[in-house]
């Protein structure tokens, strides 16, 4: 599995936090991928900001097999830099650094096919609040449910999630078996597919609300309760 992430030099790190949180979702990955890519950067613009850039860095994407014809090592997605100045989302009087970042996963036969992982990337120090940083911002909140909501539509109903880089991946693991079902709440916010609601019971430190048609969930923790 192979990603080419763009430099993020000169922007200064908080160690206590995790690098990002990543608003992110997993597709199968097929001849329509480009597509999906546009769906994607359309959906993250409408809501962020910067639909020109993201729509620009989506159709910059290639896509390569990396390996022999037997065995799929791994899927290579090269794209255009994302720039610093391009980085900064206003988001009411705030200005939060992001990234988008694509993936392919090798498919597992027994598990799930060639996937194609897409994720907008946040700055944890942005997100954080400040006067207790294991949470989000409340102001920040409602933005990024709406930005997981248009990606949930946009693409067909996936599964989307809020995760940062200790979770990064443990949902869309669960949801395809790689991992144990507890996993897939290794997030912050989840937004299941029609199947996922009936296919994973949310524990109790997750509120359910809804948007319109889609459900939503988020940990407790992160609305102050």
């Amino acid at each position: 599995m192979l990603t080419l992430r763009p430099e993020t030099a000169g922007l200064s790190e908080k160690p206590t936090l995790p690098e990002y949180h990543h608003i992110e979702c997993a597709v199968e990955l097929d001849s329509s991928y480009r597509q999906r890519l546009s769906s994607f950067a359309d959906a993250v613009g409408s809501v962020l900001g910067h639909r020109t850039e993201l729509a620009r860095w989506a159709s910059s994407v290639e896509l390569r097999r990396v390996g022999g014809d037997d065995v799929l090592a791994g899927w290579c997605l090269a794209s255009e830099q994302w720039t610093r100045e391009e980085s900064a989302f206003r988001i009411g009087p705030l200005h939060v650094h992001g990234k988008p970042v694509v993936m392919g996963w090798p498919a597992s036969p027994a598990l799930h096919p060639e996937l194609l992982s897409l994720s907008m990337c946040l700055w944890s120090q942005d997100l954080a609040d400040p006067l207790d940083s294991e949470r989000i911002r409340p102001t920040l909140i409602p933005v990024l449910e709406a930005t997981a909501v248009q990606l949930h539509l946009a693409l067909d109903q996936v599964d989307v999630f809020l995760t940062n880089e200790v979770t990064d991946g443990r949902p869309v693991d669960a949801l395809w078996g790689i991992l144990p079902a507890r996993a897939y709440w290794d997030c912050e916010l989840a937004v299941p597919s029609p199947k996922s609601r009936l296919r994973f019971k949310p524990p109790p430190d997750f509120r359910s609300s809804s948007r319109g048609a889609v459900s939503v969930f988020w940990r407790r923790l992160q609305l102050g309760q």
